[in-house]
């Protein structure tokens, strides 16, 4: 596979996404010194580490301009190499350009700005309110402080909208950030990195492991991780939950659900077919959020299945992560029918190398 390099003068490739890099700065190099996480500097070993320890005690008491002066310079960067990212993308987990574009890239600019314009007090230190009676003579001020080193474990339905704002989070409250990339998206996250680091990080502030299953449970074992964040399903969750226990290391971790979408007697049926059948189908439906299943009312039942079955008669096939998350939903589909279930579209095909129609 040949990999994805960045364009520092390419344009923003959408006309769309022209209002998140305004204001910013044009990537023309002009960026100052940066530095390679990937390429040790000559000399002794011990040497390299110490520089990174330092720097990263340098980022946690950096004042929040700093900070917030790399976020702009991210998102100037990510609008230039918005080309770069999205066919990267679309290459490793088979999403649609216009997908890759407003799902993925476009939240994670968005989520730049926000920061850029409210981290500052977001982060800042306000005074406690409800001091109670017999403390009446004192204060009580909330001070936000850095966890230290964060290590995330990437997840691969949203490559760089999940992982860019993980990261963004971490790094803008101080913290240094270690990512194990998810072995489906190791191109497209490593890049997204490249970009981060060549917006002006420090050495040691953002580092990378490789993209294996084992490398993330070497990751939990780490003696220098103070929080791990995980995206993934259910059932590794709870693995990664009881070695995280063990050690009393905290985490944050996003799950799969099994959300539902509930119609009312008073809804508008087309609207509300349109709108479930956008969220049962994005992404291929690989969303943690999409809905499962639909409870409607039976006032308005035989409406809402009349307004959502051209949906379904019209979708063309999809290609889904891999063959295995294809033939597992069709697995589903032939015991939904097993149990009185029908399909809607009045066909189920077999999926075929990983494409399968909704």
């Amino acid at each position: 596979m040949k990999p994805a390099t960045l364009d520092p003068v390419e344009p923003v490739a959408k006309a769309e996404l022209a209002g998140f890099a305004e204001g910013s700065l044009a990537s023309t190099g002009e960026l100052g010194e940066t530095r390679s996480l990937s390429v040790q500097p000559k000399g002794d070993e011990n040497d390299f580490v110490s520089e990174n320890l330092r720097n990263r005690q340098r980022w946690a008491v950096s004042p929040i301009q700093t900070r917030l002066d790399w976020v702009r310079r991210l998102r100037s960067l990510l609008a230039a190499n918005v080309g770069p990212l999205s066919k990267s993308i679309c290459r490793e987990v088979h999403k649609p350009e216009d997908e890759a574009l407003t799902a993925d890239v476009a939240p994670l600019l968005a989520a730049c700005r926000w920061h850029e314009r409210r981290a500052r007090r977001v982060l800042g230190a306000v005074r406690a309110p409800g001091t109670p009676l017999w403390l009446r003579y004192l204060g009580v001020n909330l001070t936000r402080a850095p966890l230290g080193r964060v290590g995330i474990i990437a997840t691969w339905n949203y490559p760089v909208q999940l992982l860019g704002i993980q990261m963004l989070q971490a790094l803008v409250a101080g913290n240094s950030v270690v990512v194990k990339p998810s072995e489906h998206a190791p191109e497209t996250q490593g890049l997204l990195m490249d970009i981060a680091e060549r917006a002006g990080l420090p050495a040691g502030i953002l580092s990378r492991r490789d993209a294996t299953r084992d490398e993330g449970r070497r990751m939990i074992l780490e003696d220098d991780l103070d929080h791990l964040v995980f995206t993934g399903s259910t059932r590794t969750g709870r693995e990664i939950a009881k070695a995280a226990a063990e050690r009393l290391l905290p985490t944050t971790l996003e799950l799969s659900g099994n959300d539902s979408a509930i119609v009312l007697v008073d809804a508008d049926p087309e609207l509300a077919a349109r709108s479930i059948w956008f969220g049962v189908t994005a992404n291929g439906g690989q969303t943690c959020m999409a809905p499962r299943r639909v409870l409607v009312h039976l006032g308005i039942y035989d409406r809402f299945l009349a307004a959502i079955a051209p949906l379904a008669a019209s979708a063309k096939p999809r290609r889904l992560i891999n063959s295995a998350s294809a033939e597992r939903c069709f697995r589903l589909c032939i015991e939904a029918v097993g149990m009185g279930g029908r399909s809607l579209s009045g066909v189920l095909e077999a999926p075929k190398d990983g494409w399968i129609r909704p």
